[in-house]
């Protein structure tokens, strides 16, 4: 069973809200999720459903809840009374990232929590809710435990309340965290090297992509997928192996740390 607070179902109805948003007529969007596909598509390259979706299965979330009790908890009443939310992040692109050009922040993580902040307060007629974002730069080993580093750093600040949610997409199962809008995928994200001379693969979904590297390996020449050695990222580089395969190709995939994918990586 999923451990869940007030906040964590506040923003995942919010979340649900920002997926079936309608457009600015007022007509339902036609396509389930299209906000989320086209902001995927913006900093992925790919338009990605939901993860829920993608497994085939329907997307849970919490409905909004009554106002007067979200004011019973002390949390959600500072927040909606100074119209502040404050999200700890770890500043990394495509998620949350510095315009080299514009010095403006911007990604992935960046639109999508204010996208939600926009949803919770046209619900609940706050005035406004501003996302007060809170960068915390994190060491990492470099050993292919990036993310268990990451999120003990995010849980620190938390603790310390610096601020009153993380918006990140690791997962690790962790039952000292409460999780919102909860997935068990959030983004597969593959390098093509492009040896092999296949060409430019298609930037359409997942699915499309897995398909197409399918059709180009065969049993002598199979597709050589490598990742870290790290439990997400291990599974992710399950997901890509199984659905190349469930088109017919051939995979030979392997967990190495990241000094050894680099090194293979340039090696002529």
């Amino acid at each position: 069973m999923s451990v869940t607070s007030d906040l964590s179902e506040l923003f995942s109805a919010g979340f649900q809200s920002f997926l079936l948003k309608k457009n600015e007529s007022g007509e339902s969007i036609a396509e389930r999720n299209n906000n989320y596909r086209l902001l995927y598509h913006k900093y992925m390259g790919v338009a990605l459903a939901t993860p829920d979706e993608l497994e085939g299965k329907e997307i849970q979330m919490p409905k909004w809840e009554d106002e007067n009790r979200l004011m019973s908890n002390s949390v959600i009443k500072s927040i909606f009374e100074k119209g502040v939310l404050r999200i700890g992040t770890y500043p990394h692109a495509p998620y949350y990232y510095a315009d080299e050009d514009y010095f403006d922040v911007k990604g992935f993580e960046y639109e999508m929590a204010q996208a939600v902040a926009e949803e919770i307060a046209l619900h609940y007629k706050l005035d406004s809710l501003k996302v007060e974002w809170v960068e915390k730069n994190v060491e990492t080993s470099g050993d292919g435990t990036e993310n268990t580093d990451i999120l003990g750093i995010l849980k620190e600040g938390l603790v310390d309340n610096e601020y009153d949610m993380v918006f990140s997409g690791i997962f690790e199962g962790d039952r000292d965290v409460v999780y919102a809008a909860r997935t068990n995928l959030f983004y597969i994200g593959a390098l093509y090297t492009g040896r092999g001379d296949f060409g430019v693969p298609p930037t359409k979904d997942f699915q499309s992509i897995c398909e197409w590297f399918a059709q180009k390996s065969s049993e002598e020449e199979p597709i050589r997928v490598t990742h870290t050695k790290n439990g997400n990222q291990s599974s992710a580089g399950a997901l890509i192996e199984n659905t190349i395969e469930q088109y017919g190709g051939y995979v030979n995939r392997r967990g190495l740390f990241v000094d050894e994918i680099m090194k293979r990586l340039i090696k002529k």
